[in-house]
């Protein structure tokens, strides 16, 4: 073979072989590029799913802490509630003494006393109290020491001489009724909240 022939037959085939290299090369790219880009998606889809889920936990810590808000106002509305109940019902107590209804209390009080310890001995009052106190136990024809050393919105102490007491003063009977007035609080909380809850469910 003529050395022009062998130029030209080398010539040829690296062309041919630079062609099949190019040709793998932009294949081999555009393999490279066609995974880059599935990776790109699956980068993309695995971020929005956190993203999601950083948004579901934070819709429910929120949720979380709104219910958490909602009961301690709740707990403080109710805990409202009581105190005005308590304080209402002291300013009506308060008032009690001076209507003409309190002497039929006092005997009341002094009667359930001495019911409940029958050896007593001592009466305590307020010395608002006291004329009226010596008139009742006059009248129920009981002995009892009259000793006018309480400080109570009305009501008395009986005391016996081994060391029991029964207290029947208004601040006890309220504190005995604590426990409707908490439950009676919590309904009448109800009661309220019940239409506004209604009203925001209308469309």
């Amino acid at each position: 073979m003529a050395l022009k022939d062998l130029l030209t037959a080398l010539e040829a085939d690296a062309a041919s072989e630079t062609e099949r290299l190019l040709a793998e090369t932009d294949a081999e790219a555009l393999r490279i590029v066609e995974s880059a880009k599935l990776e790109a998606r699956k980068l993309e889809e695995h971020a929005v799913r956190e993203h999601e889920a950083d948004l579901a936990r934070e819709v429910e810590r929120s949720r979380s802490e709104a219910r958490l808000a909602a009961a301690a106002m709740l707990r403080d509305a109710h805990e409202v509630g009581v105190a005005t109940l308590q304080e209402a019902l002291r300013e009506r107590l308060r008032a009690l003494r001076e209507t003409d209804r309190y002497p039929a209390v006092m005997r009341a009080l002094i009667g359930e006393g001495v019911a409940a310890l029958p050896n007593a001995s001592l009466l305590r009052v307020d010395p608002r109290d006291a004329e009226l106190a010596r008139r009742i136990v006059s009248e129920l024809e009981v002995a009892l020491e009259l000793r006018p050393e309480l400080d109570t919105l009305g009501g008395v102490e009986v005391a016996a001489d081994d060391g029991r007491v029964a207290r029947n003063t208004f601040e006890e009977r309220l504190r005995n009724a604590e426990r409707e007035l908490r439950v009676l609080a919590g309904e009448l909380l109800e009661a309220t909240e019940a239409p506004s809850v209604a009203a925001e469910a209308v469309p």
